[in-house]
């Protein structure tokens, strides 16, 4: 397996850079089951802020760029079905891809919730704003043990 780093999905994804970007087409299209391409939550993330944020990529656009990567022949995904479920909430939610994906990971791995400073996405399913409310009933939970004083 060959991981891909993000300025290798970005050329494969933009084409902007034409002779790296066909280098990379070639490549991606020789992959297969024995040689198969890995693409890692950091790398996606990563392109996802650089589309939007750089670019300057419509969501719409964003959406289809993302969802031509996790469509790769042969190209295995860290955390697929967290990924999946991250651009499905993009797709019909309001917050960023980013955000649902840290979200989203954290829930397969066993997180009641994501705490966040972000308001906007505290407004959405499995995040909470940290507040002194939060972090009082936070404290609460724990064994007297943890608590310091």
């Amino acid at each position: 397996m060959i991981g891909f780093d993000t300025n290798i999905l970005l050329r494969y994804l933009m084409a902007d850079q034409p002779v790296q970007a066909g280098l990379v087409s070639e490549y991606v299209d020789a992959l297969s089951e024995e040689d198969s391409g890995y693409i890692s939550l950091v790398a996606l993330a990563e392109v996802a802020w650089t589309l939007a944020r750089r670019d300057g990529v419509s969501r719409r656009d964003l959406i289809a760029h993302l969802t031509r990567l996790t469509s790769i022949s042969h190209v295995h995904l860290q955390c697929r079905d967290a990924v999946l479920d991250a651009l499905d909430n993009f797709i019909e939610g309001s917050i960023d891809f980013p955000d649902n994906l840290i979200e989203r990971t954290g829930h397969f791995d066993g997180c009641e919730v994501t705490v966040t400073f972000d308001r906007k996405a505290s407004r959405t399913c499995g995040f909470r704003l940290m507040s002194e409310t939060s972090v009082a009933a936070f404290r609460a939970r724990l064994p007297s043990r943890c608590v310091e004083s």
